[in-house]
């Protein structure tokens, strides 16, 4: 959505060269942007953030809020998360919206551009962590084995197609982890299919062993046989 503004905010806008006012399409005339953040700090010093719609407010409000670092614009890789996020994550989960929102919001107060897929991954996280704790103990060995399934999934899917959508991403996600609680629960382990995304796989004939690496790096402490009855698994 491009925003008619005045000229000599589009000529401040235009001489920033900082994240992400550098990812906007500007012009002499305007810029285009759909979602801002508002932070203001509360009373423990902290921010409080929200992410509304840029034409909910006045131009000259945004302008000022804009340039005396109150606001910023979410740039293009973070408009489509915050659409999905309006429309179904917040009726899906009002914790999970509210992560997302301080993610995105915290990544914009850097200096640094953040990766598409890095933004992705670490908003979905918040939605998995939360799935994860209503069947384990987000720590336990079965939480963090889920955990690590989903994250290898999710990169690789990504780095498979880095077109795809946060909306699709998140909702193979949700399937994913469905699939991998249910194991757990029904089996004691992952499916092969399932357990080929962890961090440690060690393969010996038709015989799978999972083990799954901490991030301490020790290996956890129970091993799993997984029968492949001859078949062979792609990675």
């Amino acid at each position: 959505m491009r925003i008619a503004t005045s000229p000599r905010f589009s000529k401040w806008l235009i001489s920033v060269n900082a994240y992400p006012f550098n990812e906007l399409r500007a012009t002499r005339h305007g810029f285009t942007c759909k979602h801002v953040v508002i932070w203001e700090r509360n009373f423990t010093n902290r921010h409080d953030y929200t992410c509304v719609l840029a034409k909910t407010i006045d131009v000259s409000i945004l302008e000022d809020l804009i340039m005396q670092g109150g606001c910023k614009p979410l740039p293009p890789d973070m408009t489509g998360i915050m659409d999905f996020m309006f429309e179904q994550g917040l009726q899906k989960s009002p914790p999970w919206y509210n992560h997302v929102v301080s993610t995105l919001s915290e990544m914009l107060e850097g200096s640094e551009r953040c990766e598409r897929k890095n933004i992705f991954i670490e908003c979905i996280y918040w939605l998995v962590k939360e799935m994860i704790t209503k069947s384990y103990d987000f720590n336990s060995n079965e939480g963090q084995i889920v955990m690590d399934a989903w994250h290898g999934y999710c990169s690789h899917w990504y780095d498979y197609n880095n077109q795809i959508s946060f909306q699709i991403l998140t909702l193979m996600s949700e399937t994913f982890v469905d699939d991998c609680i249910e194991d757990i629960h029904n089996l004691g382990f992952l499916q092969p299919h399932h357990a080929v995304h962890c961090g440690t796989l060690m393969w010996h004939h038709e015989v799978v062993f999972l083990s799954y690496e901490s991030t301490s790096g020790s290996i956890a402490d129970s091993s799993h046989l997984v029968e492949v009855a001859g078949k062979e698994m792609a990675v």
